[in-house]
C-alpha cells in the first residue's frame, strides 16, 4: 500500500476523486437511496453513479443543484440523467478545505 488512501479506502466520493479527472467529471446518476451514515447516524441521501463504484452523500446545497438542474426535487426523476462535480475549496467548519458540488452552469 502507497498511501492512506489505499489503507482506508472509502465507497465514497471524495474531493481528490473528482480533481483526479480535470476541472470536472461528468457522471450519470444511477440511484439514489436514503442510509443512515456517519457517528450520528444521520439519514442523508447517496447517490450512484454509472461510470465508478463510488457514491455522493448529497449535502443540502449539492441537492437543491442537481433539483434546479433537473428540474425536480423528485429523486426517481435524477435517474439516467447527468451531473458534472468540481473540487473547489470550501469552508468546513470554519477551515477552507477541498470539498465537492456540482457544476450549475
Amino acid at each position: 500500500m502507497s498511501d492512506l488512501d489505499d489503507a482506508f479506502p472509502s465507497r465514497f466520493l471524495k474531493a481528490d476523486d473528482v480533481l483526479a479527472h480535470g476541472d470536472y467529471w461528468e457522471l450519470t446518476m444511477t440511484d439514489v437511496n436514503k442510509e443512515r451514515i456517519g457517528k450520528d447516524l444521520e439519514r442523508k441521501p447517496i447517490v450512484s453513479f454509472r461510470e465508478t463504484d463510488k457514491e455522493l452523500v448529497l449535502n443540502k446545497t449539492n441537492g437543491y443543484a442537481i433539483a434546479g438542474l433537473i428540474g425536480s426535487e423528485n429523486f426517481a426523476d435524477w435517474i439516467g440523467k447527468k451531473i458534472r462535480l468540481h473540487a473547489p475549496t470550501v469552508e468546513y467548519k470554519g477551515e477552507s478545505a477541498p470539498g465537492i458540488r456540482v457544476l450549475t452552469q
